[in-house]
């Protein structure tokens, strides 16, 4: 019989925090932002307010997620400002909840995509510090936000069309309680250096490892953002069903489960990079065959790709952004991947995206990002190998 050590007990145990958070933050996002846009229509909002009020998040976070990151690791605060996000996140939903004039609804939008941005990456870098030298252990705690989602996003479904979307915002703040619950629980940790927020920022940037790094991310974010935003439109295109597109989404969620969970094992055999190029690779495979799809059912095999493209590469960039960050810039490192593959990569991809859709039509468009990607792909290829020794 295998005895553990008390020391692998303690952190074994210690990861049900991390596990029960993307749990619950994952469920929170399901509960409500699919169907934002649906409840601002209920509340007689025109297409361009929507808009407007849906395209905020990506811009505010490109500033917000590295600014709350470098804040946190200049003043040794990381749990306090996670719990104060978390907080935020929590009063502004309600209060959208109940606002109906428009230039509230900005305000408030803008509040909540200031608090909101930062959670994921803070929590992430909390997690990686848990982890300690077993980082390849993320995927497994990250696997809990993709069975949270899974779970949610089809009961959610249910109940509004039962008791309307006001229950969206319910859902939200309920599971988004429990994770400012679960943050009390982190454990507390101290940096090694305390940077000055802009001297710390500023030294990751002018890294040319990180510069590529982050222009590889940024390319990803354009890929996903298409893929996330019109991929329902490009089945409208084909004849799909409802029911079709959901079970899309399904096998989607069901892709990312085996992924997370051998992500360890993953890391181990190819390293981060590595599979974050791979990633790309695959990304470009995956919006080349939605361009040459020619049935609505064809699209189901081509979802299963979304654990190879979205999962790993996630994975691995958190993983690798957590290897190249200097001591005690853990949270401005995943500040600053959060940033620019959901904030700058998905504002980017929203606004092409809209325009290829409507200059050149679903299937052209996502044939012209799978080219894209494949071109930044080779990009970054080609700047990692013309690196002078020893530079960073």
């Amino acid at each position: 019989m295998v005895t553990l050590r008390p020391a692998t007990i303690s952190v074994d145990r210690a990861l049900i925090m991390p596990k029960a958070f993307y749990f619950f933050f994952f469920s929170a996002i399901a509960s409500l932002f699919p169907y934002l846009a649906v409840y601002y229509q209920s509340i007689n909002l025109s297409g361009s307010q929507i808009g407007l009020l849906t395209g905020i998040p990506p811009f505010v976070m490109v500033i917000s997620a590295p600014v709350w990151g470098a804040v946190a690791d200049a003043t040794r605060q990381h749990r306090r400002l996670l719990v104060l996000a978390v907080t935020l996140s929590l009063i502004s939903i309600y209060l959208i909840s109940i606002a109906m004039s428009f230039p509230i609804l900005i305000i408030l939008t803008l509040v909540n995509s200031f608090a909101f941005s930062a959670v994921m990456p803070m929590t992430d870098n909390a997690v990686m510090q848990m982890l300690g030298d077993r980082k390849g252990l993320y995927g497994k705690q990250r696997l809990w936000g993709s069975i949270g989602f899974g779970i949610i996003a089809p009961l959610i479904g249910i109940l509004t069309d039962e008791y309307g979307l006001v229950l969206c915002f319910y859902g939200f703040l309920l599971f988004m309680f429990f994770c400012l619950l679960v943050v009390w629980r982190f454990p507390s940790y101290q940096a090694s250096i305390a940077p000055k927020i802009w001297n710390g920022m500023g030294s990751l940037i002018k890294s040319r490892k990180w510069l590529s790094f982050l222009w590889l991310v940024f390319v990803a974010g354009i890929g996903m953002t298409v893929i996330q935003s019109f991929l329902f439109l490009r089945l409208n295109d084909l004849g799909a069903s409802n029911f079709l597109m959901g079970l899309s989404l399904t096998i989607a969620t069901i892709s990312e489960l085996p992924v997370f969970f051998y992500s360890e094992q993953m890391l181990k055999r190819w390293k981060a990079r590595s599979i974050i190029i791979f990633s790309m690779w695959m990304y470009v495979i995956r919006n080349l065959a939605l361009a040459f799809i020619r049935a609505p059912t064809q699209v189901l095999p081509v979802q299963l790709l979304n654990g190879i493209t979205f999962s790993s590469l996630w994975t691995a960039a958190v993983t690798y952004t957590s290897e190249i960050s200097p001591p005690g810039m853990g949270a401005t490192g995943q500040g600053l991947l959060s940033a620019t593959q959901m904030g700058l990569g998905g504002a980017v991809g929203g606004v092409m995206g809209g325009y290829l859709y409507q200059s050149q039509g679903s299937a052209r468009m996502f044939a012209w990002i799978g080219v894209i990607q494949a071109f930044g792909t080779i990009l970054f290829i080609l700047a990692e190998r013309l690196k002078r020794p020893g530079e960073v």
